[in-house]
């Protein structure tokens, strides 16, 4: 059984891509924002690894540094980098995982 918090975390990343500002892929990048706190324990594991993969597609090109300093997170810097089409898949596997969830 999913708990309360991870529900409430999965929905909230939801809304971040209907309600969100910005394009497709600021989107995306908003709701990774939210899933990348889920706590493992909290889900069944077939649920987490596919956050997991999103979160990874969405965080490719890892951050931009300047020696020590982040100046660009993962996030933000791999959706500079690709293509709009690329993250309306990964929108789509957020709202699969969202459908997932509340079947659960």
């Amino acid at each position: 059984m999913n708990s309360i918090i991870e529900n409430d975390r999965i929905y909230r990343a939801m809304q971040c891509l209907i309600l969100g500002p910005g394009d497709v892929r600021e989107r995306v990048a908003d709701a990774c924002y939210i899933l990348k706190d889920i706590n493992k324990k909290e889900l069944p594991d077939d649920l987490y690894n596919k956050i997991q993969n999103v979160l990874k597609e969405a965080s490719k090109k890892g951050p931009l540094k300047s020696n020590d300093d982040v100046i660009r997170d993962a996030f933000r810097n791999t959706l500079i980098n690709r293509k709009k089409s690329t993250y309306v898949v990964l929108a789509k596997q957020i709202h699969e995982i969202y459908l997932s969830n509340l079947s659960q």
